[in-house]
């Protein structure tokens, strides 16, 4: 983990066709000098209301964010947008931000996701917004 920036030069937003699977896939990423290159979004509390996501039923669930360019989670195809279905084996459907930080901590320097892919106008749907206010944010930066 690491300190957040708030250097817009680091993150951008990825174009949505490249690495873009609107089904659950495997992201595996391996930590670097800068770490995961991601930051994760999310509820605070437990559980919730199921929503549809491409057509499947799943309970609330933390998101990518921001990546950042040329880090270790671009190079592993991460998207930003991207809802976390599973960290390191671990299904996260449901649990809180603080839970999947720590899953994400424990894991040491291999990370394992399952994830699924996202357009921008579900995503805003699922978050309320593009500002994402309010919903607690960890960056995953070694800086």
């Amino acid at each position: 983990m690491g300190e957040e920036s708030d250097s817009s030069e680091d993150y951008y937003v990825v174009p949505k066709r490249r690495n873009y699977n609107p089904r659950p896939h495997l992201v595996t990423i391996i930590k670097s000098d800068t770490g995961f290159g991601f930051n994760v979004k999310g509820q605070v509390s437990e559980g919730g209301q199921l929503r549809s996501i491409n057509g499947e039923l799943y309970a609330p669930l933390q998101h990518v964010s921001a990546v950042m360019r040329h880090g270790a989670a671009e190079k592993a195809g991460l998207l930003k947008g991207d809802r976390i279905l599973q960290v390191n084996g671990v299904n996260v459907e449901g649990a809180t931000h603080k839970q999947v930080v720590e899953l994400i901590k424990e894991g040491g320097d291999r990370l394992v996701l399952v994830v699924i892919s996202v357009d921008a106008v579900d995503a805003e749907r699922f978050d309320g917004g593009p500002a994402d206010d309010g919903l607690p944010e960890a960056s995953l930066l070694r800086r």
